[in-house]
């Protein structure tokens, strides 16, 4: 499914780009904290950057997941912001690192609304989140391939 995608991916002016040495290797700190879906560190092994042609949609890839200074987009960005929002809410808090424990965002949208699509770790499955209540999410796939079909087949739009 992966190959189908890229083709989708190239065909529709993203910016790809990939690699074949097979070097794809997360912070620890992401590590740590989520057991990423093999699946993913498959996808991550191929593709370096996988970007709209505006720039406003991303896949994660490797290089996202580094930290970055206060001041540019993260990866975890929309937790920060949720983090932000709670303030000194203590059950809140709680609630929101929770959720996103066991979810791992892979995909980002500022088009517009804010947006992303994450694995939930539970089952795998794909969920579709956006503002102003990230952690209110929608089930969109069974699974990544799943996913990247609904996206080949224009039943997704991204």
């Amino acid at each position: 499914m992966l190959e189908q995608f890229i083709a989708w991916a190239i065909k529709n002016n993203w910016q790809i780009k990939t690699v074949t040495t097979g070097m794809a290797i997360l912070p620890k700190e992401v590590t740590k904290r989520y057991n990423v879906p093999e699946i993913y560190r498959e996808f991550l092994l191929q593709i370096v950057t996988c970007v709209n042609p505006t720039e406003t949609k991303w896949f994660l890839c490797a290089d996202d997941f580094a930290p970055k200074p206060e001041n540019e987009f993260r990866w975890n960005e929309f937790e920060i912001i949720c983090l932000d929002a709670a303030e000194d809410d203590a059950e809140w808090i709680a609630s929101i690192q929770a959720f996103w424990d066991g979810h791992f965002p892979f995909f980002m949208s500022v088009d517009g609304d804010y947006e992303y699509y994450a694995f939930d770790l539970t089952d795998g499955s794909i969920v579709y989140g956006c503002e102003p209540e990230f952690e209110e999410v929608t089930l969109v796939a069974k699974s990544f391939d799943n996913f990247l079909a609904k996206i080949v087949s224009g039943e997704l739009k991204l």
